[in-house]
């Protein structure tokens, strides 16, 4: 029961509630409205901008508020509210999960298809064979290379995200196969993009 709590958690009712909220009831975030905020709302903004939705000239604009505050860039880099590099470092992994797991899935709908086409139009043997059997093997590395590569995303990402269960889509796809992994990926997909709305 645990291990599907993990899969599906409810949201948490935090500080991004309110920053939701605003967007549900279509607060804008212009000078006006920013310097209404206290700077502990401006500098969470300044960090997290891109989990609430924010443009980037929100962040600016933030920025620009503090510093009339009295509270330099300096400071704020120095107090690790500048940027958000955890932020930064999933926002990388979930990309790279992304690509490599497109890859793996093209190589590996390649291979079947080369494995199952190559016998009805040439038979097991034929002049254009062996160049069949490197291709077969440089799409199966390819493949694996890039398969495991989105397992260790995965895994790197929900270690970062303050969960270690990112191994879920590996067992997945070893114990059901790649149909299902396909499935798996868009949801493991949609539930890493959501995940990084609650990382600070």
């Amino acid at each position: 029961m645990n291990r599907m709590n993990k899969w599906f958690k409810p949201p948490r009712l935090n500080r991004r509630f309110f920053f939701n909220l605003l967007q549900i009831f279509n607060v804008t975030y212009d000078t006006e409205t920013l310097n209404k905020l206290d700077s502990t709302k401006l500098m969470d903004i300044v960090k997290n901008y891109r989990q609430y939705g924010l443009e980037e000239t929100v962040k600016v604009n933030s920025i620009a508020i503090l510093g009339e505050r009295g509270i330099s860039t300096e400071e704020l880099a120095m107090g690790g509210t500048l940027s958000n590099h955890t932020y930064d470092l999933a926002d990388e992994l979930y990309r790279s999960f992304n690509r490599n797991s497109k890859i793996s899935m093209i190589a590996y709908t390649l291979l079947v298809t080369l494995n199952v086409l190559y016998p009805i139009l040439f038979g097991n043997t034929g002049e254009f064979y062996l160049a069949f059997r490197i291709i077969a093997i440089v799409t199966a590395i390819v493949y694996i290379v890039h398969l495991l590569r989105s397992f260790m995303n995965q895994d790197r990402f929900y270690k970062i995200a303050g969960d270690n269960y990112g191994a879920n889509g590996a067992v997945i796809y070893f114990l059901f196969g790649l149909p299902f992994y396909i499935f798996a990926f868009v949801l493991v997909r949609s539930q890493m993009k959501d995940k990084m709305k609650e990382i600070n």
